[in-house]
C-alpha cells in the first residue's frame, strides 16, 4: 500500500507540473501572435499588389479565392474560398492574379 502512495504522489505532482507547462506555453503563443499580427500591420499598404478583401486567381490551385489576411511581413496572401468558408493556402504575389 506504502508503494501505491508513493506512486500516486509521484503521479499528482508531475500532472501540476504539467499544468504550469502548458500554461507557460499558451503565453508563448500569444506573445508569437502578438508579434506576427504586428508585423502585418507594419508593411505600408502601398507596398503590396494584393489588398485584404480581393478576389484573386489562385494559379496552383486553379480557383477563384478572397484575400482574407497578409502574413510573414507581406510576403504571403491568406486565401480563403467560397466566401470565407475553406481556407485554401497562403500564396506569393506571383501565384496570384487580380480576378
Amino acid at each position: 500500500m506504502e508503494l501505491l502512495q508513493i506512486v500516486l504522489l509521484i503521479f499528482a505532482l508531475l500532472q501540476i507540473v504539467l499544468f504550469f507547462k502548458i500554461w507557460g506555453m499558451t503565453n508563448d503563443i500569444k506573445k508569437i501572435k502578438d508579434i506576427l499580427l504586428f508585423q502585418s500591420r507594419k508593411v505600408p499598404q502601398n507596398d503590396r499588389p494584393f489588398e485584404i478583401g480581393d478576389i484573386v486567381y489562385v494559379k496552383p490551385k486553379g480557383i477563384q479565392a478572397k484575400i482574407k489576411g497578409v502574413v510573414l511581413n507581406g510576403a504571403k496572401f491568406d486565401c480563403w474560398a467560397m466566401n470565407g468558408l475553406f481556407v485554401v493556402g497562403c500564396f506569393s504575389a506571383d501565384e496570384l492574379e487580380h480576378f
